[in-house]
C-alpha cells in the first residue's frame, strides 16, 4: 500500500510536469520568434533548463534578425548561470558584451561574467584562487566603464571581498614560508600585501611580520626600517610593545 501511494504521488507529479509543458507549448506570440522566446522564458522560470536553451537557441539561430535574437543570447547565458554551468555561462556573457558594445545591458553581462568567475572561486584561501583575478577584472570593468550602473555597488562590494581574499591568500603563503624558516620568501609575500592591498587593513600586521622576518635573517637595517614604519604609523597599535622592545634591542 505504501508503494502504491508513492507511485501515485510520482505519477501525479509526472502528469503535472507534462501538463505544465503542454501549457508552455501553447504559448503564442505575434510571430514565431516571439513564441519561442516566450516559451523559453516560461521554461526558464520552471527551471526546465534544457527546454529553455532549446527555445532560446531556436530564436538565436532561426531568427537572427528578430528583435528577440539579442534577448535570446542573454537568456542563454542566464540559463547556463542558473543551471550552475558557470564556465559556459561566462563564455556566453563575454560574447554578448563583445558583440553588443552599445547594448544597455552590457554592464549586466560583464557583471555576470564576474559572478561566474566568483562562483568558480573556492571560499577557502588554501585552495586554488586562479579565477579570482578574472572576477576582479570584470568587476573593475563595470566600475570603470559604467559608474552609474545599478550594478556598480554590487561590483564594488564583490571587488573588495575578492581583494581581501587574495590578500589573505598571500598572507597564508607567507606564514607557510615563515613557519618553515624561509624568511626571505615570506618577506616577498608580505611585501606583496603592502604593495597591492595597502587599503584593506593588513598593513599593521605586515610591518610587524616583515620586521620579524628580517630579524631572523639578521638584516638589521631592514628590520629597523620596518619597525620604525610601524611605530610611525601605529604609535598605539596592537603590536606596539613587541615592536618597541625589538627596536630598543637593536640600539644596544
Amino acid at each position: 500500500m505504501r508503494f502504491l501511494g508513492l507511485a501515485g504521488i510520482l505519477a501525479g507529479a509526472a502528469l503535472m510536469f507534462l501538463s505544465s509543458c503542454s501549457n508552455i507549448e501553447k504559448i503564442q506570440g505575434a510571430d514565431k520568434a516571439e513564441t519561442y522566446y516566450l516559451r523559453g522564458e516560461a521554461y526558464l522560470k520552471e527551471s526546465s533548463f534544457e527546454q529553455a536553451l532549446e527555445k532560446f537557441n531556436l530564436v538565436k539561430n532561426k531568427f537572427p534578425y528578430s528583435k528577440y535574437a539579442v534577448d535570446a543570447e542573454l537568456k542563454i547565458a542566464d540559463t547556463y548561470y542558473k543551471k550552475e554551468e558557470y564556465m559556459e555561462a561566462q563564455k556566453q556573457y563575454e560574447l554578448f558584451a563583445e558583440f553588443h558594445p552599445s547594448d544597455p545591458r552590457r554592464d549586466y553581462a560583464i557583471f555576470q561574467s564576474g559572478m561566474c568567475y566568483d562562483e568558480l572561486t573556492p571560499s577557502s584561501v588554501d585552495r586554488d584562487l586562479s579565477y579570482a583575478p578574472k572576477a576582479l577584472s570584470e568587476y573593475k570593468t563595470v566600475m570603470e566603464l559604467y559608474p552609474n550602473s545599478i550594478y556598480f555597488k554590487d561590483a564594488l562590494d564583490k571587488y573588495t571581498k575578492i581583494r581581501i581574499k587574495l590578500a589573505e591568500k598571500e598572507i597564508y603563503i607567507g606564514r607557510f614560508y615563515r613557519k618553515r624558516g624561509r624568511y626571505d620568501s615570506a618577506v616577498e609575500r608580505y611585501k606583496g600585501v603592502l604593495n597591492n592591498f595597502s587599503d584593506l587593513g593588513f598593513d599593521e600586521d605586515m610591518y610587524k611580520e616583515i620586521s620579524n622576518c628580517y630579524l631572523h635573517l639578521n638584516n638589521r637595517d631592514e628590520a629597523i626600517y620596518y619597525l620604525d614604519m610601524y611605530i610611525t604609523a601605529y604609535p598605539e597599535g596592537k603590536h606596539i610593545s613587541w615592536v618597541r622592545g625589538k627596536r630598543e634591542g637593536l640600539d644596544k
